[in-house]
């Protein structure tokens, strides 16, 4: 799949307004919409009010942080049978970091800096049923 012609929608929910910008510029350069959350109660929020392909969560936030944001968006899916792919996203690589977004329920655990061709390559793997039906 060629992300630079696809509509694929992902929301990047990060605090930190510098790290938005990276991962909006680095997404939108290929092609993807990118709605961001500065926190777990506004990612729940866009959840709500739009459908996204993938979702890029970072850890450690105020108001909510992204282990409960994440269990809470899974326990919505199971009401309505989907499942949305969540990428965690954190800058501590600590053992107990990964075994909580685990067991909240994330498909794939991505270390700060971020490895770019590492993202858009999980990004194409699992979106790529999609296609081109979006």
């Amino acid at each position: 799949m060629d992300l630079m012609t696809s509509n694929l929608r992902i929301l990047v929910v990060e605090d930190d307004y510098i790290n938005q910008l990276y991962m909006k510029s680095l997404l939108s350069g290929e092609g993807i919409h990118v709605d961001s959350a500065a926190n777990g109660l506004q990612a729940l929020e866009k959840y709500d009010q739009n459908t996204y392909h993938v979702i890029l969560m970072d850890a450690q936030m105020p108001k909510m942080d992204g282990f409960e944001a994440t269990r809470i968006i899974r326990e919505k899916e199971k009401a309505k049978n989907i499942h949305t792919p969540i990428f965690a996203l954190t800058g501590y690589a600590v053992s107990n970091v990964e075994e909580n977004f685990s067991a909240a329920g994330v498909d794939e655990f991505l270390l700060k800096p971020l490895d770019e061709n590492k993202l858009i390559y999980l990004i194409k793997k699992y979106t790529a049923a999609v296609g081109d039906e979006v």
